[in-house]
């Protein structure tokens, strides 16, 4: 596995500590806005030099690209950010992990084909991981569910159908035309919001500068060079080869909020751990 595949891994689990530390000081829509306008930014800066084709697209196109935006960086980043406001980076964490395996159950429940056994068996492990985590606070049970962890499941879900919307524009782009195109119409979709959202903007002190380096790697770093990284794996070495990587953000992402931002670490998210891991690990396995 590549260096730079791994950075982008350890970038992508460090993130969710770097929103938790970033809702203390920005307002949830407002960070979303800011991080995926930096997001875009960079993204149409590699768009440029790599000199990619920008396509025309139909109307039906124009629908999905409108789609995916609105559920893979509009909902997703306002459900992510507002879910960590009240629920640890560790649990975030390891419920994102689950988004690939949710695609895959979202994709074969829509095309009405099952998937394998081996992939249904890492799904089902995913599934249970994640009942650990929402499920193993003090106090909490089937209709008790804490409300950051319901929010960051609202967000994969957003996450596994916006997928499917992007299937219309595959082929049609460089996944990086893609993905600033996305990022683009999702912080638009994000300052519409911002701007008439009642609810006041907050900012940190512009000499206050931890959150605005943590904004800067936020935006740049995971989101941006995270996907180009992501993308340019892919066209190495595959989809295959690469997507399993996917399985180290849940361990850089707890790993790092229990070393830096000193969040405990109970028996239950280590087995939930293993569970999301393992379950990821065969949920991505290619079918014979």
């Amino acid at each position: 596995m590549h260096w730079t595949l791994v950075a982008a891994m350890a970038a992508w689990g460090i993130n969710m500590s770097a929103v938790k530390v970033m809702t203390a000081y920005f307002d949830a829509v407002t960070l979303a806005a800011l991080r995926m306008g930096l997001a875009a930014l960079t993204m149409s800066f590699i768009v440029w030099r790599m000199n990619l084709r920008v396509p025309r697209l139909s109307w039906r196109q124009g629908g999905a690209l409108l789609a995916c935006s609105a559920l893979l960086v509009y909902g997703y980043q306002v459900l992510l950010v507002q879910g960590l406001e009240t629920t640890t980076a560790s649990n975030a964490s390891l419920i994102v992990a689950f988004t690939p395996a949710a695609a895959l159950l979202l994709g074969a429940l829509y095309r009405l084909r099952a998937p394998g056994r081996t992939r249904l068996a890492g799904v089902a492990a995913g599934i249970v991981g994640v009942a650990f985590i929402v499920l193993g606070r003090p106090g909490a049970g089937v209709g008790a569910i804490h409300t950051g962890d319901a929010l960051i499941l609202l967000a994969v879900l957003c996450w596994a159908i916006g997928g499917e919307f992007i299937q219309a524009l595959a082929g049609r782009a460089h996944p990086m035309v893609v993905a600033a195109a996305t990022h683009t119409v999702g912080t638009l979709l994000l300052a519409i919001h911002a701007a008439l959202s009642p609810q006041p903007t907050v900012l940190p002190d512009a000499w206050t500068a931890a959150p605005w380096l943590w904004l800067a790697f936020s935006g740049v770093v995971a989101a941006a060079l995270g996907n180009f990284a992501w993308y340019h794996s892919i066209g190495r070495i595959g989809a295959i080869r690469t997507t399993p990587a996917m399985n180290l953000v849940p361990l850089f992402g707890v790993g790092f909020a229990v070393l830096a931002l000193s969040e405990p670490l109970s028996a239950g998210q280590v087995l939930a751990v293993g569970l999301v891991v393992v379950g990821g690990h065969f949920a991505m396995r290619p079918e014979p």
